[in-house]
């Protein structure tokens, strides 16, 4: 076995070799780390750097493998910690800030904390951290403490603020975030979108509609400074599809993908075929999804497809409540299950 090693080092450039390891299976990583040190080089860099989400025991012997190996430190460009589940201790955070200000060539970050631990600012775990990301998820509340970080990066690309709503402070300078292309939220209020996405190159956007603001929120999406290409809309509280589909129109016209999901929504056939003429505001749209949350009564999907199209011609691809994907090939619309 040694000498096929060997063979395989003299023979094989270290760039091939990585693309080998990066097709390895997690649980297959250790004979292969302990084969030679050409081989464990490789590995160890390939191993460390994705770090998925793991159960809590070994995130947390993760954490401390890296405080006490710095050197390891150095490999780890995504990070994904899930505890939504569990009430974390201050000695964890600190743990996990000591970490994350040695990751230095850290690029995406996601954590993710339990809405009891959001009661309180958490945003200090990222404060003076060498990293520049290109992509940050938090659950961490909006305050002025998380918008102190969020000055700090200027390439972030993509942002996920998914914290619960507070009636504290959140304030971005003109000159933050420069580079943000998608941005999505879960329960942040139009203060927060607006503060985010105001004069930025934003293409992407995921917000929800709550019942006390409206269609408030849309009106965000005029403050873009490019137009705004991609739009995600989450909805708890029945919304007609006609409704949702004017306001949208009215202030985002330019779009080529449109999703919509209203989780208390039932829909007939009757309902989205009146929505048909309102999807004529829309001169670019090309992808459009609309689900509900509480059944569908559906009797002919393709008429649907074919009534959205005769007054949008420009889509391509419709995704109706009960799933099927329709598009269009050669002048007819069909189905893709």
């Amino acid at each position: 076995m040694d000498t096929s090693l060997a063979q395989v080092r003299r023979t094989l450039p270290v760039e091939v070799l990585e693309l080998i390891c990066q097709d390895i299976e997690q649980n297959d990583f250790p004979p292969v780390l302990r084969a030679n040190s050409t081989l464990y080089s490789i590995a160890v860099r390939v191993l460390y750097r994705n770090i998925p989400q793991l159960p809590v025991a070994r995130s947390i012997a993760f954490l401390k493998a890296m405080d006490r190996n710095t050197t390891l430190t150095t490999f780890v460009h995504d990070l994904f910690v899930d505890w939504s589940s569990y009430h974390v201790t201050g000695n964890l955070l600190r743990l996990l800030r000591r970490v994350l200000r040695q990751l230095k060539n850290l690029r995406f970050l996601s954590i993710e904390l339990s809405p009891r631990d959001n009661l309180a600012s958490h945003a200090w775990i990222f404060v003076d951290g060498p990293y520049k990301l290109r992509t940050f998820a938090t659950s961490t509340r909006c305050d002025n403490a998380l918008a102190h970080v969020l000055e700090q990066q200027p390439l972030i690309y993509e942002l996920s603020l998914r914290g619960f709503q507070t009636n504290l402070p959140f304030r971005l300078s003109s000159t933050a975030l420069p580079r943000l292309n998608s941005f999505r939220c879960t329960h942040a209020d139009t203060s927060v979108i607006t503060e985010v996405i105001r004069g930025r190159p934003v293409e992407g956007i995921s917000i929800s509609l709550f019942a006390d603001e409206g269609f408030e929120p849309l009106d965000t999406l005029r403050l873009t400074s490019t137009p705004l290409k991609r739009l995600t809309l989450m909805a708890l509280d029945e919304i007609p599809a006609t409704k949702i589909l004017t306001q949208v129109a009215m202030r985002a016209s330019q779009l080529e993908a449109l999703h919509i999901v209203v989780l208390l929504s039932h829909y007939t056939s009757e309902g989205l075929m009146e929505a048909g003429p309102m999807l004529s505001s829309f001169k670019e749209l090309r992808y459009i999804t609309v689900m509900g949350g509480l059944g569908v009564d559906l009797t002919n999907d393709q008429q649907i497809a074919k009534e959205w199209h005769k007054h949008c011609k420009t889509l391509k691809t419709i995704i109706l409540p009960k799933g099927q994907v329709w598009f269009e090939r050669d002048g007819e619309w069909g189905c893709c299950l």
